[in-house]
């Protein structure tokens, strides 16, 4: 199991790693000659969110604008909506939590970054233990709420430029969460959990449950730490012809 971990987190640095090759190749091209001053170069070569977005693959787009743009949880639909980093988190001692936070610092290189508090912060992240609950209310492995009672619901708060400014709180385990007896790690749980409070608000294929950071999942967060909060996407995910731009028709 840790092999097969390592192997996963492996490949998607490595996916990580070429959008941003690319990314910094087409950020290269935009730039003002070497001698040229760095006022000459005009506004309209700036690389844009639209630009950004275009160099991450057509599921990530996708993805985006399912589980945060257009999640029905986003008071700005078709914006997308994230915290400000870092990210004010209280762990209260939640066994887990600090590894799933340093595996999100290190696989994203610094663009999503925490920092602990030993309070509850008036925004950011605050993890409970022992007492997650499913959809049916029953015991269960995760979820994240908006109150501190585990049976709340879950929607983001943001103000009109698209930041997050709410406390969400995380909860992990139950009497009824045996992580040996599924065949996952503590960690995995923690990190789902995470990835969802972060502004994935719903599931996709590669992020279903107990997977932790995989591919998708972490690529998409990428995209969505990578252009600023509140950037409108509508036209990318309705299908306008901006999206055919962006993603040609297969």
């Amino acid at each position: 199991m840790q092999r097969r971990r390592w192997i996963l987190r492996l490949e998607i640095l490595t996916g990580i790693t070429l959008v941003l090759v690319v990314w910094s190749a087409t950020n290269a091209k935009t730039s003002a000659p070497i001698s040229a001053a760095a006022s000459a170069d005009p506004p309209s070569r700036t690389v844009t969110p639209a630009a950004t977005l275009i160099l991450y693959p057509v599921w990530t787009r996708k993805y985006l604008c399912e589980s945060n743009a257009y999640y029905a949880g986003n008071p700005q639909a078709g914006k997308t909506i994230r915290f400000q980093t870092p990210i004010e988190v209280n762990p209260n001692r939640v066994p887990h939590v600090l590894e799933a936070m340093q595996n999100y610092e290190a696989m994203t290189e610094g663009l999503i970054t925490f920092r602990i508090v030993d309070s509850d912060p008036a925004v950011g992240l605050v993890f409970v233990e022992g007492d997650a609950l499913d959809r049916d209310a029953k015991p269960g492995c995760g979820r994240v709420t908006s109150e501190r009672d585990p049976q709340s619901g879950f929607a983001f708060s943001a103000t009109s430029d698209g930041v997050i400014h709410s406390r969400l709180y995380v909860h992990l385990g139950s009497v009824a969460c045996d992580p040996a007896r599924e065949g996952f790690q503590r960690s995995s749980i923690a990190e789902h959990e995470l990835a969802h409070a972060l502004g994935l608000g719903s599931h996709f294929p590669g992020f279903t449950g107990i997977e932790g950071i995989s591919l998708e999942s972490l690529v998409t967060l990428t995209a969505l730490y990578r252009v600023p909060p509140g950037t409108p996407v509508s036209e990318m995910c309705e299908g306008n012809p901006i999206y055919y731009w962006l993603a040609p028709p297969m």
